[in-house]
This record gives C-alpha cells, sequence and structure tokens, in this order.
C-alpha cells in the first residue's frame, strides 16, 4: 500500500520505506515473530512515529481535507 501511494505522488517513497519498517516492527510485535528488543523498537520509533505523521498529512491533502 506504502508503495502504490508512493508511486502516484501521494506520499514520498522516503516515507513508504519507513513505514514498511515500522509495519514490519508492528508485526513482529503482535504476532510474537521475534523477542521483542527495547532498544530496536526505541530505535525504530525514532523514524516510525515522525513517517506515521507524514503519512497522516499526506492522507488528509489527498482527502481535500
Amino acid at each position: 500500500t506504502f508503495d502504490v501511494l508512493a508511486s502516484k505522488g501521494v506520499i514520498e517513497a522516503e516515507t513508504a520505506d519507513a513505514l514498511r519498517g515500522a509495519a514490519g516492527l508492528r508485526n513482529r510485535i503482535a504476532h510474537g515473530y521475534a523477542l521483542l528488543d527495547v532498544r530496536r523498537v526505541k530505535e525504530e520509533a525514532k523514524t516510525g512515529i515522525p513517517a506515521l505523521r507524514l503519512f497522516l498529512d499526506a492522507v488528509a491533502r489527498a482527502a481535500g481535507l
């Protein structure tokens, strides 16, 4: 989904990359794919949270909000 939005110019490619990483982290946490590494969560949150904000802003703009 993030790649499609980036290809349509709704979000930047860098935002799509960061969101893909955030989604992967979410899957690891929610589904227990790996042991939870708190340091890794903290590091990934540094890019994941700002990327989510950029995503929400882009979607709101695309929706005319």
